[in-house]
Formats: structure tokens, sequence, C-alpha cells
């Protein structure tokens, strides 16, 4: 007799949102930098990283993010922790989906909160990050790819959106 849990492959980006819930949103890093020389006014440059893990019914996406601002450098790593109702054997390009139009837009706001917050305690001008369009965010191949870059899969990409 087999004690193996039935799975389902996830068939879309629709079908996993419908079947994930957001189980935990966790600071792993929050900090700040001042330049010595301030350099000109200019927008933030933004860079990310994603990593992500999964099993059959968890996805973990860590995402660490750099601003570099005129006044400071700030990092922060946020880790998104979500469950499924259901047990899927995770296919890539779902999970790629999933990271680029749910879980980009859920982590965002967090980030930019640890920005401002450590601007303030710095005493420096707080960075503004602009919002974050659907699509501004992809990941894939970088070949092709736009000044926001990006390496092949999900467990070790880096992005770089910019405000300009």
């Amino acid at each position: 007799m087999s004690t193996d849990t039935p799975t389902t492959s996830t068939p879309d980006i629709y079908e996993l949102v419908k079947n994930v819930d957001l189980a935990g949103v966790r600071y792993l890093e929050v900090s700040g930098r001042a330049k010595p020389q301030h350099e000109d006014d200019r927008e933030p440059r933004v860079s990310i990283n994603v990593q992500e893990t999964h099993d059959l019914n968890n996805i973990q996406v860590r995402f660490r993010f750099q601003v570099d601002h005129a006044q400071a450098i700030y990092e922060t790593e946020i880790a998104l922790s979500y469950v499924t109702s259901e047990n899927y054997e995770h296919e890539r390009p779902v999970l790629e989906d999933f990271i680029e139009r749910v879980a980009v837009m859920a982590v965002f706001p967090y980030a930019r909160e640890a920005v401002s917050t450590t601007a303030a305690k710095l005493e420096l001008d707080v960075p503004i990050l602009g919002i974050l369009r659907l699509g501004e965010f992809s990941l894939g191949s970088g070949s092709g790819a736009d000044e926001l870059g990006i390496l092949d899969h999900a467990e070790e990409t880096n992005r770089t959106v910019s405000s300009d």
C-alpha cells in the first residue's frame, strides 16, 4: 500500500492563485549606509535578487533589494511564505509567472517601508520608490532583456529597476 501523497501539476497561474495563501512575511535584513559625499539628486536605482524554494504545498520567495540613492545605499531582504490548499508539483513556468505577477507585487510595499524607515533613522531624505507596474519585473533569459536585466531562473535572479 502506497503512502504517497497525491499531487497535481499546476496547470496555470490562475489555478495556483485560487489555491494559495500568503502565510508569512519575514524581514531577514534591513540596513542602510549613508554615503560620505552626497551625490547629485537623482532617482534611486533599485536592484532585486530573487531566490525561490518550494515543496508540494509551500512556496518561499526571498527578495533582496538594494537601493542606491544619492545620500545612501539601502539593503533589505524579505521572505514571503505561501501555502497551497492542494499538493502541487510546481512547474517552473507557473512559478516564474507567480513570482512576476503576484509575489513581487506583494513584497514591494514591504521593501518601500523598510527603505523609508531606514532613511528616517539615518536622518536622510526618504527616497521615493515609484510604482512597480505589472510587467516591469520579469524572470527569463538575459538575451534581449531590457535595462532591468535577468539571469536564467528564479533561483538566482538579479533585476535592476529604474525609475527613469
